[in-house]
């Protein structure tokens, strides 16, 4: 039995002109970001290398770099901030971000945005960019996972790679919490790019059925007993031969 569900990041970079120690203006735009890939590393549970460490600003013939970067993490919400203190905007008002790795040898892009600026930057203005990437679609629990190992890549740190799998009756998108649990035998995690697939397979009830008759509503892939992700189950799914039944491959999509 094959479901599919759908994680989500969205990108969204913040600038604040602060003049004499007082916050000027600021300008906010949404930006095309490139964790999903890293999203999917975490629940298949692989680590992820080259993070962002800085951001590059560009506009009118001029270029400005952000770095070192202060990373956080608040629930299901990272941030990325840097501080310039050396930037004239003179007559530009657009500019382009760039959220990035860079060693001098390499460069690896994790987001872009175009950004309106209509109140100049003068030399001795402190310009902060703080880039939020926010993570929505699975549980609560799961959310803020993935949020966490989105500022690390580090699965020993964060946490991340889903070794458990089954059915429900209910599952608390809160709490992860799981109602009439069905656990299956978890076979392994797979898939490429920026999708994940979990693998497991249902024991015989009594009845000598893969598959209880009844609560089972849902599939679920997480951790122990705390789902990180759930999905809805069909009832033709329901009413599948035995077999397919049995056998379990949830898609998690981001």
């Amino acid at each position: 039995m094959e479901q599919i569900t759908k994680g989500n990041i969205e990108g969204l970079v913040a600038l604040t002109i602060i003049r004499k120690g007082k916050e000027l203006d600021r300008f906010e735009a949404p930006n095309q970001t490139q964790f999903r890939v890293a999203a999917a590393n975490c629940i298949r549970g692989t680590a992820t290398s080259n993070l962002p460490n800085r951001i590059e600003m560009s506009g009118g013939g001029n270029l400005y770099s952000f770095s070192p970067l202060t990373v956080g993490v608040t629930n299901n919400v990272t941030s990325h901030v840097g501080s310039n203190t050396s930037i004239d905007t003179g007559s530009t008002t657009t500019f382009v971000f760039k959220l990035q790795y860079y060693s001098g040898s390499s460069t690896v892009e994790w987001g872009s945005a175009t950004v309106a600026i209509n109140t100049r930057v003068y030399t001795g203005d402190t310009l902060q960019v703080t880039w939020y990437h926010t993570v929505s679609g699975l549980t609560t629990p799961g959310n803020n996972l993935v949020a966490s190992y989105l500022t690390t890549g580090s699965i020993s740190t964060s946490g991340g790679n889903a070794d458990a799998i089954g059915i429900a009756g209910g599952v608390n998108a809160a709490t992860g919490a799981l109602t009439y649990n069905t656990p299956a035998a978890h076979s392994g995690n797979s898939g490429t790019g920026d999708n994940v697939i979990i693998s497991g397979s249902l024991p015989a009830t009594a009845s000598g059925a893969p598959f209880p008759s009844s609560y089972n509503d849902y599939g679920w892939i997480g951790t122990g007993s705390t789902a990180w992700a759930q999905f809805s189950i069909s009832s033709t799914d329901k009413t599948a031969a035995a077999d397919k039944r049995a056998n379990l491959a949830f898609t998690l999509d981001f």
